[in-house]
């Protein structure tokens, strides 16, 4: 059928087709411009579960509390978490013990590992309204992470001590968050386990590649 003008109209399947396909291209195209500047972090895709260390690494006796797939922080972007907690053997005197969290999330892409990083995520940020934090110089803590962060809660009472120790890495598009509380009174520096599960974590992390 001609239209009033002896033109042939438009057929509306392939006008639907074409406006699909036109439009699929704009989402690719806006996909690839949004992971385009941290193209080259792209790590190997690995379950959490399986990044997570398997103990604080000191050669002490750690109980396992808890082990599974944390519900919260909520974050944009995420994939895949795992969690794992610690706590150490009770200490003889004050009754309570060291006790450490680590968990790894694996979000959409670096990109948005990159964003949440710098976003909210960090765990020092998010606890700020409790304590009172003061970033720290990593030093040398996971040399082969992308991005790192490494914060403390100020004790008020010794000045530069610290009761809780934060550490917030990224590697491509996986966040790896380490939390320790340490027994004791407070101390100018972390405890040498931290370092070691920082340590045994940045292993863990690199065999992704990056």
């Amino acid at each position: 059928m001609s239209s009033p003008t002896g033109r042939r109209p438009w057929p509306r399947r392939r006008s639907a087709r074409w406006l699909l396909g036109s439009v699929a291209a704009v989402v690719v195209a806006a996909v690839a411009v949004w992971n385009l500047p941290l193209a080259g972090q792209w790590r190997e895709g690995r379950p959490p579960r399986t990044l997570v260390i398997d103990d604080p690494g000191d050669g002490r006796d750690w109980r396992v509390l808890g082990d599974g797939e944390p519900r919260s922080p909520s974050i944009r972007g995420l994939d895949q978490r795992w969690g794992r907690t610690w706590q150490q053997g009770l200490h003889s005197n004050e009754g309570y013990a060291d006790q450490l969290s680590v968990r790894v999330d694996r979000l959409d892409s670096p990109t948005w590992a990159w964003l949440v990083f710098r976003g909210g995520g960090d765990p020092a940020e998010r606890d700020g309204k409790l304590y009172d934090v003061a970033e720290l110089d990593p030093g040398a803590l996971a040399p082969h992470a992308d991005e790192r962060r490494f914060s403390c809660a100020r004790s008020g009472v010794v000045d530069g001590a610290c009761t809780r120790w934060w550490v917030w890495l990224r590697y491509g598009q996986y966040l790896v968050e380490l939390e320790a509380v340490p027994v004791g009174d407070p101390a100018t520096a972390a405890p040498a386990w931290v370092g070691t599960a920082v340590a045994g974590l940045d292993r863990s992390l690199s065999a992704t590649g990056g």
